[in-house]
């Protein structure tokens, strides 16, 4: 994805900011002022965390591919600018 970006678009490559977060905490463990820049700022949300691991722990499964998605669908509905 990023190799065609770069090929294709560069431009649009300053678009992309890497923010740190954690699905498994409250708020997506995303920081008051990075969250106030995804509300006011993103308009398209790709959601790809996930644990895979058939021998997982129950629970460490449901808090990051069901609490974890939740959080992240609470958080697109503050985004203004979400498409």
């Amino acid at each position: 994805l990023f190799d065609k970006l770069r090929r294709d678009s560069p431009h649009e490559l300053t678009k992309i900011v890497p923010i740190a977060g954690d699905v498994t905490e409250a708020e997506l463990g995303i920081s008051e002022s990075d969250q106030d820049v995804l509300k006011r700022h993103v308009s398209v949300v790709f959601h790809s965390a996930a644990t895979v691991k058939f021998d997982e722990a129950l629970k460490l499964s449901v808090t990051i591919n069901m609490l974890g998605s939740e959080r992240l669908v609470h958080l697109c509905h503050r985004m203004i600018n979400l498409e």
